[in-house]
C-alpha cells in the first residue's frame, strides 16, 4: 500500500499531463522545473510509470538524445553543470535501464552505444574516464560558471561503461595480461 501511495503522491505532484513527463518540485516554491532533464528517466528506472506514461517520457525526451548520450538538460546555455550537454554516468545507466524495463530495447542499446563509443573516444584523447563529458563534442566539457572542474577517474563512469559495454551490448571482456 506504501508503495501505491508514493506512486500516486510522484503522479499527482510531479507528472505533467500536458507534456508527457516527469517534472521536478521545488520544495519550498512549489514551482516545477522549466524545460526537461534526464531524471526524467528516474520514474522508469524505478518501475513506477505506467507503460503509458513511459512511452510518452521516451517521446518527451528526444531533445536529450545526443551524439554521446542523454543530455544533463534542455537548457543548453545553462551554466549549471547538470544542465546542457553535460553527460553523465547515472543519466545514461537510468534511461537505459529505465528503457529497458519497459521494453524499449532498441533505444536503450542505441543510448548504450552512444554512451560507450563518447567514453572510448574520451577515453583515447585523454587517457582516462571521467566524472562528466560532453555528449555534444564527445571530449571533456568546458568548464563555465558554476561548473567544478571535471574529475578524473570517477567509478560510476568506469562501471557506466562496462555495464553497457558487456549487459548492454553484449561485448566480452578481455584480459589485458594474456591470462
Amino acid at each position: 500500500q506504501l508503495a501505491k501511495d508514493r506512486r500516486s503522491a510522484i503522479d499527482r505532484h510531479l507528472w505533467d499531463e500536458e507534456n508527457g513527463y516527469y517534472r521536478s518540485l521545488h520544495l519550498e516554491t512549489k514551482q516545477h522545473s522549466s524545460g526537461i532533464g534526464f531524471t526524467v528517466f528516474a520514474p522508469l528506472f524505478a518501475g513506477i510509470a505506467s507503460p503509458q506514461q513511459a512511452k510518452r517520457v521516451l517521446q518527451a525526451a528526444q531533445p536529450l538524445l545526443r551524439r554521446g548520450g542523454v543530455a544533463g538538460s534542455n537548457h543548453f546555455d545553462s551554466l549549471h553543470q547538470w544542465d546542457g550537454a553535460n553527460g553523465w554516468a547515472p543519466a545514461q545507466v537510468m534511461a537505459v535501464k529505465g528503457l529497458q524495463r519497459y521494453g524499449f530495447d532498441t533505444v536503450a542499446r542505441d543510448i548504450a552505444q552512444r554512451w560507450v563509443t563518447a567514453l572510448a573516444t574520451v577515453f583515447e584523447k585523454h587517457g582516462g574516464f571521467y566524472e562528466r563529458i560532453n555528449v555534444e563534442t564527445l571530449d571533456l566539457p568546458a568548464r563555465k560558471g558554476h561548473q567544478y572542474p571535471v574529475q578524473e577517474g570517477f567509478l560510476w563512469t568506469n562501471s557506466s561503461f562496462a555495464w553497457m559495454a558487456t549487459e548492454v551490448l553484449g561485448h566480452s571482456l578481455i584480459s589485458i595480461s594474456g591470462q
